[in-house]
């Protein structure tokens, strides 16, 4: 049983006669636990819960030395992990060096040479600039007397970076004793100065260097243009951005993933003078033409759609651990963004390579994986979390409810209704959800505190559940609940509405329903994820500023909903905060607003969303990396396009992303039709623009 009631007023309190409610109810909606995945035959288990791992892009263990990691912090961090105590120390600071304007700059890859520590020598991958621009560098680092001395470091390779993003970086010793490298095709979006085919840069490419012999290196004689007819150092090619990649530590073979532009995800087995195809192709299918060549083109092992969602690739391992012997000669690999984690393997009757999920864990975002030196293998959370894959020992069942009438937030005789208890809330500034109306509630659960943060979001305790449902015409769609479950994290469930009305059910996956004019979206588990991110709150809505003001309450009081809240002790007395208008305030208020409530919960630093973009309403335009700042995901063909271009919507991508209906649409999942009144909110702010601050 669920208790709306945290600490409520005492009975002498003089009520106002407009209170929407007096006091909070008891209600019975909870959910269980998440539903089970009868597939799953992986757990993630989280291993130094102390260390904070924030941004970690790369984590290894030293040849021969078992009881410590080395964590690579993507702002220049390299911290030692003791397996034993779980402590961390940071033993190599280069922040000093590395830029990190957007997301996918950074410290971005380690290795040790494979002889340490006969030879003591580290090497890191980075991203830096200078007067002359930006570049991506691969460094020496030498090791004495129980130290890493960055002031003797030596620069090996360095390749100018037209864009910000694609930047790979990934760094490891081969089989063979070479150093090999991944770098993306130098950014923007579909490769507009055709890198992955040209065979003279470095982008684009996997890169392959003797660092044995020679000043700084050499170039191995068999690399497919040491000879001559392109750049020595390559490898192979045809790569848009090969984040994460790995040597099978049985056979020596190279594996990558490749993040796909606009629809496919791929992994390659990548071998000695192969072309796989970017950007004349995206996994296997023709790039922006129906028709390609594809004569000399490697097809990937594997590629999976994004089916109009967000999606990017990690690539993994094979596993080559004991504890789980089922996983043996098994390909792991992920995507950020959907959390799923997929097990390649080849049919040795057919020959053929299938390719299953293994794991979802939606609203986490891994971003690398680990291999230890014993093989066992490990993943780490973006937003500062470390888990080591496990396998699942006994599939617990979780009856978790098919139709939304036996949810417990609903009136089970009619499911239209709230179930008595829940609190009615409403937000100034909903997210636009193409026009559809929307109805919200929630439900606390007994002794629940919450907690407000500097920013005045709130922090809903375990067992509260938000409703919120979503109608056509006076008829309902989806009714979409975001539970926070007893480990912690959040889920999101949509139940569909069945064409008579009668109840909602359960949806596992993705899908859509016709709409006349346009479809409705309903987002799967892990799309809801996308958008409700940890550095944003999760819950979104439920900030001081979207709450402030009067509400009309279903029981026909107008309330003002903070000194409600207040009153039924869920806010501290004093609250005090702003509204969000598209129809009030300043127009850079109005516009600010608007980004605030949908776009800057992917767009936020440790975020899901790219371009380096800090959209929350606080942050003043001179520290949002968006006036008169280049795109490093695509101009859309827009001359001279900035991401706001002050005076001029028309060269500006943020607002031009608004209007698209396409692959470039933002935000990129869950609304089709364009909001014609939020456009003219961002653009009326960037007309009225003369300069950057």
């Amino acid at each position: 049983m669920l208790f709306l009631l945290l600490a409520c007023k005492p009975d002498a309190v003089d009520l106002q006669p407009t209170w929407g409610y007096d006091r909070l109810q008891s209600t019975d909606c909870r959910l269980p636990e998440r539903p089970s995945n009868p597939d799953a035959t992986l757990t993630l288990e989280e291993v130094f819960p102390d260390v904070n791992p924030l941004q970690a892009v790369a984590m290894v263990q030293a040849p021969g030395d078992p009881e410590s990691w080395y964590l690579a912090q993507r702002g220049g961090l390299l911290r030692k992990i003791s397996v034993t105590s779980g402590a961390a120390e940071t033993v190599l600071d280069i922040t000093d060096r590395v830029l990190t304007r957007s997301s996918e700059l950074g410290f971005l890859g380690i290795t040790f040479h494979p002889d340490w520590p006969a030879v003591p020598e580290l090497y890191i991958s980075y991203t830096t600039e200078n007067d002359a621009g930006m570049f991506s560098r691969i460094s020496r680092i030498p090791y004495r007397e129980g130290a890493f001395l960055k002031e003797e470091e030596e620069v090996l390779i360095e390749i100018d970076q037209p864009y910000e993003n694609h930047n790979g970086g990934g760094i490891n010793f081969g089989p063979d004793g070479f150093l090999y490298a991944g770098y993306g095709d130098g950014g923007s979006a579909g490769d507009p100065f055709k890198n992955g085919q040209n065979t003279d840069v470095l982008l684009g490419k996997m890169l392959r260097i003797d660092v044995e012999n020679g000043s700084p290196y050499t170039i191995p004689a068999d690399n497919p243009f040491a000879a001559g007819g392109g750049a020595p150092e390559i490898y192979a090619w045809g790569l848009r951005n090969p984040w994460r990649w790995s040597f099978d530590r049985s056979t020596g073979e190279l594996w990558v993933g490749d993040v796909g532009q606009n629809e496919w995800e791929e992994v390659d087995r990548v071998e000695r003078g192969g072309n796989y195809g970017w950007n004349t192709r995206e996994g296997a299918h023709c790039y922006r033409t129906t028709n390609c060549e594809t004569a000399g083109l490697i097809d990937p092992l594997a590629e999976y759609n994004h089916n109009g969602s967000k999606a990017s690739i990690v690539g993994g391992y094979v596993y080559r651990g004991s504890e789980i012997p089922s996983l043996q000669g098994t390909y792991l690999y992920m995507d950020t963004y959907t959390g799923i984690m997929y097990g390649l393997s080849g049919n040795p009757t057919t020959g053929a390579w299938e390719s299953r999920a293994m794991l979802e864990v939606p609203g986490q975002y891994i971003v690398s994986f680990a291999e230890a030196l014993n093989g066992d293998l490990f993943v780490l959370d973006y937003v500062g979390k470390i888990y080591k894959i496990a396998g699942v020992e006994q599939e617990v069942v979780v009856d978790f409810p098919n139709l939304l009438s036996q949810t417990g937030c609903v009136d089970p005789t009619d499911p239209k209704k709230a179930a008595d208890g829940l609190l009615y809330y409403d937000v100034n500034l909903p997210l636009w959800s193409d026009g559809l109306s929307k109805s919200r509630w929630l439900a606390f659960p007994e002794n629940g505190e919450v907690g407000v943060s500097e920013l005045g979001d709130l922090d809903l305790p375990i067992g509260t559940v938000l409703v919120k449902e979503f109608a056509h015409e006076g008829l309902p769609v989806e009714t979409r609940l975001l539970a926070r479950h007893d480990d912690g994290s959040w889920g999101g469930y949509s139940y569909a509405w069945r064409a008579d009305g009668s109840d909602a059910e359960l949806l596992s996956a993705s899908s859509s329903k016709d709409m006349g004019d346009s479809s409705w979206s309903f987002p799967s588990r892990a799309e809801c994820m996308i958008c409700h991110t940890e550095p944003a709150g999760r819950s979104l809505g439920l900030e001081l500023r979207q709450l402030a003001g009067p509400v009309d309450y279903p029981n026909g009081a107008q309330v003002d909903q903070i000194e409600q809240w207040i009153h039924l002790g869920l806010l501290p007395e004093g609250t005090m905060s702003i509204a969000y208008s598209l129809t009030t305030g300043t127009v850079e208020q109005r516009a600010r607003g608007y980004l605030q409530s949908n776009c800057a919960m992917c767009h936020q630093p440790g975020s899901t969303g790219g371009g380096g973009m800090d959209l929350r309403y606080d942050v003043p335009l001179a520290d949002a990396g968006l006036c008169d700042v280049l795109p490093e995901r695509g101009d859309l063909g827009v001359a001279d396009a900035r991401l706001l271009a002050p005076g001029a919507p028309e060269r500006s991508i943020l607002s031009l992303r608004m209007h698209s209906t396409d692959v470039n649409r933002m935000p990129p999942i869950g609304t089709e039709v364009i909001d014609e009144a939020g456009i003219a909110a961002v653009e009326a702010w960037v007309s009225e623009l003369s300069g950057c601050p």
